[in-house]
This record gives C-alpha cells, structure tokens and sequence, in this order.
C-alpha cells in the first residue's frame, strides 16, 4: 500500500474546485490540471470541479453552504516556470497556512526568493504576499481583485486556497511549455492534498 496517498476526501464537506484558464499558450494550464483532476477522482457528493475562463467567473459559483474553496490558476513572478505554488487565501485549518519558516528575514517574503525550486516542491505563499505574483495573465481582472471582492460580499468559504503553477510564454496560439506540462500531475497532487484535509 503506498504510505505517500493522500487522505479519502471528506464527502460531509461541500467543495468547489475550479480551473482558471485560456487557449493561450502556459495558461491553459489551470484548465488542464482540472481536467488531469477529473480524470484521477471518482465522481463525489459536494465536491464540484469546474473550468472558468475568468476569475470574476467564480463570483457566479459562489453562494449556499461551501466549506472549501480551491482555485488552480497559473501565476508569473513568484518562482521559475514550472513551480507549483500554494497560498492560503482564507483558512480555517492552520495546516494548510504558510509556517512561519516559509518566510525569510525580519518577516520578508519568502516567494520574493527562491526561484529554483526543489523537484517536487511546493512554494508556500501567505497571503499577504499573494500580490507579488502576476495571477490570470491573460483574464481582464486579475484572481486577486476578485477574492477581494467576493471577500466583501460575504461569497467566500471559511477555507480558500490557491494552488499556482508558475508560467512563462501566454501568447495567444502558443504550445503549453514542457515545465508547465510536468507541473500538472505535481499540482493535482496538491489539490487532492487540499480536498483530504480536514
């Protein structure tokens, strides 16, 4: 039996899963880690998994009785192509909050500085250094603007996490690169982290 599997889903808790993304070149990438996600879980009561094409696109899906809220979405500036990045928007498990250690000198960002990342790591990003990455690169408002404003009208669910995967080229017509490709199966696996986390 493999020790490394995640945690059977919680199926009481009501969970929505959504990919943000485009035709265009890395940004395809949250759709297609939704896509992978859908293919390696079974089909569960209260978890929904959805493509959207826009950020302000989650305001529709928000509303009634959500415990977790988890975002896939492709990000710039944070690390080199091709890292998978976790940050807690909102959280009402201090397990999936960024540790302490995660952030450098006199409480300076953390992401701000390692941009080779181990194979196989994930980045842990705090919230209040979310902004420091470019999110939804190719979306007219960006992933922030709208976690904000879903935030002050009371849309969102005691727990929100984002799970990033750094990018390079969103040129329209362009290939998905192959760091962003290898990224995908790495940023399921967080997600489905996230889901078995109670």
């Amino acid at each position: 039996m493999n020790s490394s599997a995640p945690t059977p889903v919680d199926t009481s808790r009501r969970i929505l899963v959504a990919g943000i993304g485009s035709p265009h070149g890395d940004d395809q990438v949250g759709w297609l880690t939704i896509d992978a996600l859908r293919a390696t879980s079974e089909p569960t009561i209260g978890i929904e998994i959805r493509r959207v094409a826009s950020p302000i696109d989650l305001l529709d899906l928000l509303g009634g009785r959500l415990d977790l809220l988890l975002i896939c979405d492709a990000c710039r500036g944070l690390a080199a192509p091709g890292a998978v990045i976790r940050s807690p928007w909102r959280y009402a498990n201090q397990q999936l909050a960024a540790p302490e250690s995660q952030r450098g000198q006199d409480g300076a960002p953390a992401c701000g500085l390692p941009k080779v990342m181990p194979t196989g790591s994930t980045l842990v990003v705090p919230r209040d250094d979310f902004d420091l990455g470019c999110w939804s690169g190719t979306h007219d408002v960006s992933l922030p603007v709208t976690l904000q404003l879903a935030e002050r009208l009371g849309k969102l669910p005691p727990t929100v996490v984002v799970v990033g995967i750094e990018v390079d080229s969103v040129e329209p017509l362009a290939e998905l690169s192959a760091p962003v490709a290898g990224a995908v199966p790495r940023a399921v696996e967080e997600l489905l982290r996230c889901m078995s986390t109670p």
